[in-house]
């Protein structure tokens, strides 16, 4: 048994005893307890590519919807390939239609941006 500082302030000083590693333990075992319930959010990908028909852009929404739901952040990707580079600016606007199609739901951070090939766009939900 241990004389252990509970709390001071000034000149009070409020001391119990008590087992000290007893303490210890049940301090960590709080930490860790508190760490497995704080929920996480994870950075969620949506891919898409030019030729992309309506169907699949509705499923791909459909995800995006339910990502929504448990405020996982979005990522919206659409990668060009070969003869595609051609069609950047449709590409560009095929994201942008999907994104505004979101709009209820996310809160665009950055617009949408082309690095090499590939455009990108970054959503977080709504409060």
């Amino acid at each position: 048994m241990d004389l252990v500082e509970i709390w001071e302030q000034d000149w009070v000083v409020l001391t119990k005893i008590l087992d000290y590693w007893k303490l210890l333990f049940k301090q960590q075992k709080n930490i860790s307890k508190a760490k497995t319930n704080s929920k996480k959010t994870e950075l969620k990908t949506i891919r898409l590519t030019y030729r992309i028909w309506d169907h699949d852009l509705d499923i791909r929404r459909n995800q995006s919807i339910k990502f929504a739901k448990d405020w996982h952040p979005l990522k919206v990707v659409l990668m060009l390939k070969w003869r595609e580079n051609q069609y950047a600016a449709q590409a560009q606007e095929k994201v942008t239609e999907f994104v505004n199609s979101l709009e209820e739901l996310y809160k665009l951070d950055w617009r949408v941006t082309k690095a090499g090939n590939t455009f990108y766009a970054m959503l977080h939900p709504k409060k």
